[in-house]
């Protein structure tokens, strides 16, 4: 993903991880990023690492938060229903196709701009609840089941765009691409 935003948009990505989950480090080169985007995984941080993480997203910091970012801070259990807008419950099995599409009434979102529907290798997770303010931009169907796999919100002076897809196979296909490319402008650019 980086490296498709830095060739073909005009946008400095840093990294922050760590060698263990405890040790996630803010890059001194990120300084205040214009947007977070998080991908999957839970991580323990605490300290210093979660007070920069926090203090970004309550002052109204961007998100882009893909994959199973629900549940992703151990130590902040809040985060997905705060700050996401909703809160995941699993996923529904062994299913690995969903068929992506765009919510009719919401085609005209700016983050929907050149996306098609699609289909996604990932799994379908099952969302428990969304926040009132949370605008459902994307579902996605399995034999199991629907769900929404992506939204928009507001919260705190910040743009927060979520969605549960983001396999590996995802990131081949160039309506994944745009649809994030699109999210993260979005999300920083208030007059989008």
């Amino acid at each position: 993903m980086q490296e498709y935003l830095e060739s073909d948009y005009d946008v400095r990505c840093s990294r922050a991880w760590g060698e263990v989950d405890h040790d996630l480090q803010w890059p001194a080169e990120a300084g205040r990023p214009d947007c977070m985007l998080l991908v999957g995984g839970r991580i323990e941080i605490a300290g210093e690492p979660l007070d920069r993480v926090k203090e970004y997203c309550l002052r109204g910091g961007s998100i882009v938060g893909l994959g199973s970012t629900g549940k992703i801070f151990e130590n902040w259990p809040e985060f997905d229903e705060e700050i996401l807008g909703g809160d995941v419950r699993g996923d529904w099995g062994d299913e690995h196709e969903v068929e992506v599409r765009i919510v009719e009434e919401k085609r005209g979102h700016p983050i929907l701009q050149g996306v098609r529907p699609f289909v996604s290798s990932g799994c379908l997770y099952r969302r428990a609840s969304l926040a009132p303010d949370a605008a459902v931009l994307l579902t996605g169907t399995a034999t199991k089941g629907s769900e929404p796999v992506a939204w928009s919100r507001r919260y705190r002076g910040g743009r927060f765009f979520c969605t549960s897809l983001g396999s590996l196979d995802d990131f081949s296909r160039p309506d994944f691409l745009r649809l994030l490319a699109n999210a993260l402008f979005w999300t920083t650019r208030p007059r989008w």
